[in-house]
């Protein structure tokens, strides 16, 4: 909330890979998931119907009943921020 500086809402799922489902030991070190996390883990589809969920139960994005594969979400009056870790997430 740009009003009082608090977060309203987060989202935060880990996904299970369909390839390369075994994490490295430089991914485990270099991240901090383990491996039981992964394997718990839902996959892309699920967690993106999830993330869908999310976005309209929080107002962040409307999608019309009649929304179909392809076509483009719109977005709500109110706005919002994804953010990242920073310079690795974003390869500068």
């Amino acid at each position: 909330n740009i009003h009082t500086g608090e977060i309203e809402s987060t989202f935060h799922r880990y996904v299970k890979p369909d390839v390369n489902p075994r994490l490295s030991q430089y991914c485990i070190d270099l991240t901090g998931i383990d491996q039981a996390q992964i394997d718990g883990a839902k996959t892309l589809d699920e967690v993106l119907q999830e993330h869908r969920k999310w976005l309209k139960e929080n107002n962040v994005i409307s999608f019309p009943e009649a929304l179909r594969e392809g076509e483009k979400a719109v977005a709500s009056k109110n706005t919002f921020l994804y953010t990242t870790c920073g310079d690795w997430d974003l390869k500068v």
